[in-house]
């Protein structure tokens, strides 16, 4: 008898840990809070309801974290040396821990994104001594090696680029690009760093992401007047929401993360952390302190 309650108990252990047994952290959202219209500050967390609210950094010149995929990390930008310095690219943990310099120095770098399988980050080096004063850079964190996807030449365009993010198989790279024609979402290819894409007209600040990272093109959800969704392949855009900055995927897929400037009541009008079902539905105000900017929300 005891070994048959034995039993049971084991198996309705393993079947809730294949269904709902997941990393503490994937129920937390990381964000920025700072002084109203401040683009840094200190980097906090909290869980999907808004509540639990936990201190990562105190420098106040922190910026665009980023989960790691496994939700052990998180990697984010500083601000060194203040508001004349260069933006540098570190890594914290989520109790807020270990907090180290990974790629430091004269030059900058900003907006970091983790490959799907945690071993690279993508970013954008700002730096006269880039073609055109700035390149996406793929850095190995196992090799500490550097790979430059800078070849412009290739469509014709000197853009600003901003937002990296990795596409689910990792054999791609969606970012925004800034012209004085075209701007909008583009893609290139890794690592061969060829095609470039024109994806989304006008488009900013892309987040892909897959349920299964099996193969499929999965989604990108992206701003442009508002919150929109699209496949992987550019296909069945929609908006789901007629406002809003900084949308990124949950964990799940079914749920996304964004910042909107809540312009109820006085002044200073402050941007604040929601969540809305992927269809469009039930949106949620996660943060609510008017005094405070709350941005870069990344679950």
């Amino acid at each position: 008898m005891k070994s048959n309650k034995l039993y049971l108990l084991l198996s309705f252990v393993f079947i809730w840990c294949l269904t709902g047994c997941e990393n503490a952290n994937h129920t937390r959202i990381v964000f920025m809070q700072g002084p109203p219209g401040s683009i840094w500050g200190n980097l906090y967390t909290i869980d999907n309801t808004g509540n639990n609210i936990v201190q990562l950094t105190s420098s106040g010149m922190d910026a665009y974290p980023r989960w790691s995929p496994e939700k052990d990390k998180i990697v984010f930008n500083r601000r060194a040396g203040g508001t004349n310095g260069n933006w540098d690219i570190y890594i914290i943990s989520p109790d807020g821990t270990g907090e180290t310099g990974l790629i430091t120095g004269a030059k900058d770098d900003i907006y970091p994104s983790w490959s799907p399988d945690g071993y690279k980050l993508a970013f954008v080096r700002l730096h006269r001594s880039m073609p055109g004063g700035k390149a996406i850079i793929v850095y190995n964190i196992r090799t500490h090696n550097e790979e430059i996807l800078d070849d412009f030449a290739i469509i014709g365009r000197d853009l600003n680029l901003y937002g990296p993010c990795w596409s689910p198989d990792g054999d791609k790279i969606a970012f925004y690009g800034a012209a004085k024609d075209n701007s909008g979402i583009y893609t290139i290819s890794y690592p061969a760093g060829i095609p470039w894409e024109y994806m989304r007209v006008l488009g900013s600040q892309p987040d892909w992401a897959s349920k299964d990272r099996g193969g499929d093109k999965g989604k990108i959800v992206y701003r442009r007047n508002g919150i929109h969704v699209m496949n992987g392949n550019g296909l069945e855009d929609r908006l789901i929401y007629n406002l809003g900055e900084n949308p990124k995927w949950s964990v799940n897929f079914n749920e996304i993360v964004f910042q909107k400037i809540n312009t109820s009541g006085s002044a200073p009008y402050t941007n604040q952390i929601y969540k809305i079902q992927e269809n469009g539905t039930l949106p949620v105000q996660l943060t609510n302190n008017p005094l405070l900017e709350h941005k870069y929300p990344h679950w």
